[in-house]
């Protein structure tokens, strides 16, 4: 059984990560991380304290 999920980071939003687990019982016996889209050209909102924050 795998497990896949999407993440972005709080330093680097405009980056969203695929994060892969692979297991066997309980046991994880497969792990990978890979650039799953760099929204660096995205439109961006910005945070009441000014930050930007990568569009949903």
């Amino acid at each position: 059984m795998y497990y896949v999920r999407s993440a972005a980071f709080e330093k680097a939003p405009e980056l969203v990560w695929a994060l892969v687990m692979g297991f066997t019982g309980a046991q994880v016996t497969t792990f990978g991380i890979a650039l799953e889209e760099d929204r660096s050209d995205a439109p961006v909102a910005r945070q009441p304290d000014g930050q930007r924050r990568a569009s949903p």
